[in-house]
C-alpha cells in the first residue's frame, strides 16, 4: 500500500531528536484517546508513531507501559495503555496537575522554551494530526477530545506565530490550517523539513496546473466566441456582397469584408494588423459593425 503524505510527515517527525521527550509525550497524551487519573491510552495505525510514544515515555518518566497491543495485520491499530495508579500519578505530577485534577488543562509552565513548545506540537500532531494529499487539497488538522486543550493549543500556536482556525464537531475538537505556507511552516516546526519542502512543491504544481486549465478554458471560450461571431459576420457579408448593393460599399468597407471572409478564425486585433494600411482594433470593429448593419438592412428589404 502506498504511504500517504500524512504518514510520510509522521515518519519524518518520528526521526527527530528526542531531547525534549517530556514536552513531546505531553502532546501525545493531550491528543490521546484517554488521559485521566484512571487510564492513559492511545492508539495509532503507524508503527513508527507507536514506537516513538513508548520510547518517549521511557525517556521522560523511566516508565514501561502496562499494556501494549501491536498491530498484526493490515488495517489493525497499535495501542498502548497505562493503568497503574502510581505510574499515572508520576505522569500527572510531572506536568504539574493537582491531586484531584480530572479534566486535563494545558500547563504552559512545563513548556517554557520555544523548543519545548515545538516538541509538544510534534507529539500533538503524531497522536492527533493528519494532512491531506496536497495534490488534491490543502488542509492540516490537529484533533483532541478535550475542548479546553483545543482552545489552549490554539493559543499556543498563535503565540508561535501561526493563525489556525478551530472547529468543534461530533464530540471532537479540531484546529486546522488551510494555507499552504502555514502548513509548510508547521511541518518545519515539528521537524518534518523534507515533507515541508515537498508539500510546497506539490501545492505550487497543483496551483500551476489549475492556472493552465483556467487559461485553456479561457482560450477555448475565446476561440468559440470568435468563431461564432465570425460566422455571423461572414454570413451577413456574403449576402451583402452577392447583392446589387455591393457597388455602393465604400472601398475600405469592401476591403474589410474581403479580409474577414479570407480570415474566418482571426481575432479583431489580427484583422486590424492585416489591414492595408494597418488600423486600430476599434476601427476594424466599427467597419464590421457597419457591414453587419448593412447586411441586416438588406434582409429587412
Amino acid at each position: 500500500m502506498t504511504e500517504s503524505f500524512s504518514e510520510k510527515a509522521k515518519s519524518e517527525a518520528c526521526a527527530a531528536a528526542t531531547k525534549y521527550a517530556a514536552a513531546e509525550i505531553y502532546g501525545f497524551f493531550l491528543a490521546a484517546a484517554r488521559f485521566s487519573r484512571s487510564e492513559i491510552s492511545l492508539s495509532t495505525s503507524s508503527e513508527s508513531v507507536f514506537a516513538r510514544a513508548i520510547e518517549l515515555i521511557r525517556l521522560a518518566f523511566d516508565l514501561l507501559v502496562d499494556g501494549m497491543k501491536p498491530a498484526v495485520a493490515a488495517g489493525k491499530r497499535f495501542s498502548l495503555k497505562i493503568t497503574d495508579r502510581d505510574k499515572i500519578k508520576r505522569v500527572f505530577d510531572a506536568f504539574g496537575y493537582a491531586e484531584n485534577t480530572a479534566a486535563p488543562r494545558l500547563n504552559l509552565a512545563v513548556l517554557e522554551t520555544e523548543n519545548e513548545k515545538r516538541a509538544f506540537l510534534r507529539g500533538f500532531f503524531l497522536a492527533g494530526g493528519s494532512i491531506s494529499d496536497p495534490e488534491k487539497n490543502i488542509y492540516l488538522e490537529l484533533r483532541t477530545t478535550h475542548a479546553s486543550i483545543s482552545r489552549e493549543a490554539l493559543s499556543l500556536l498563535i503565540e508561535l506565530g501561526f493563525s489556525p482556525k478551530r472547529l468543534d464537531r461530533g464530540g471532537k475538537y479540531y484546529i486546522y490550517f488551510k494555507s499552504g505556507s502555514a502548513i509548510e511552516d508547521f511541518l518545519v516546526a515539528i521537524g518534518a523539513q523534507s515533507c515541508a519542502v515537498r508539500f510546497m512543491e506539490l501545492v505550487v504544481l497543483r496551483q500551476s496546473n489549475a492556472e493552465v486549465t483556467r487559461r485553456m478554458n479561457c482560450d477555448n471560450y475565446n476561440t468559440d466566441r470568435i468563431a461564432s461571431t465570425s460566422s455571423a459576420q461572414i454570413a451577413a457579408i456574403e449576402e451583402l456582397l452577392a447583392s446589387p448593393g455591393r457597388g455602393e460599399l465604400p472601398q475600405k468597407l469592401l476591403e474589410t469584408a474581403e479580409l474577414r471572409i479570407a480570415n474566418p478564425g482571426a481575432s479583431l486585433a489580427e484583422l486590424a494588423s492585416q489591414s492595408s494600411p494597418p488600423v486600430s482594433k476599434s476601427c476594424i470593429q466599427h467597419r464590421l459593425r457597419l457591414l453587419m448593419q448593412a447586411g441586416g438592412d438588406l434582409k429587412r428589404g
